[in-house]
């Protein structure tokens, strides 16, 4: 009688063991996939900040070449102009491609093309300014005058 009780005491004891084991399995399964899950989106947040960074990098490198280029009219500061915005250019394709999946990422990237765009849209405001220096602008000439032959 008494083996019989400690058969089934050891019988209920081995199934307790076997379940705390069992859930202590689950529990550590589910904490891996979901560090894994984490990891995966802190990595994805690090690579969408850093090409967010390297077209900041690029946007004050080029509005550098263009002051360059205007102050001292050199073709190699046309040609970092040139550079820095195929740069910039490369990065947003390459941030379109990393957030396609999210709903609200594809607006904020359009947005900043947009930005990114009336930007580099000053290389042709600042050909027009080198060229109009070129001409040797009489001193004479009005501001107006100016503007109108520069197209604003």
């Amino acid at each position: 009688m008494i083996s019989y009780k400690v058969n089934n005491i050891l019988k209920f004891l081995m199934l307790l063991l076997i379940l705390v084991v069992a859930g202590v399995v689950y529990i550590s399964v589910r904490q891996g996939l979901r560090f894994r899950s984490n990891t995966e989106s802190i990595t994805h947040t690090e690579q969408v900040m850093s090409k967010a960074e390297d077209i900041n990098l690029y946007a004050y490198e080029y509005v550098l070449a263009v002051r360059d280029y205007m102050n001292v009219s050199d073709q190699k500061y046309a040609k970092l102009m040139v550079l820095f915005q195929q740069k910039m250019q490369q990065n947003l394709e390459e941030l379109a491609v990393t957030e396609k999946e999210d709903e609200l990422q594809p607006i904020i990237i359009d947005s900043l093309k947009h930005y990114v765009n009336r930007l580099t849209g000053l290389s042709v405001q600042v050909d027009s300014i080198i060229q109009l220096e070129n001409e040797t602008i009489p001193r004479e000439m009005g501001e107006e005058e100016i503007k109108s032959r520069m197209g604003y």
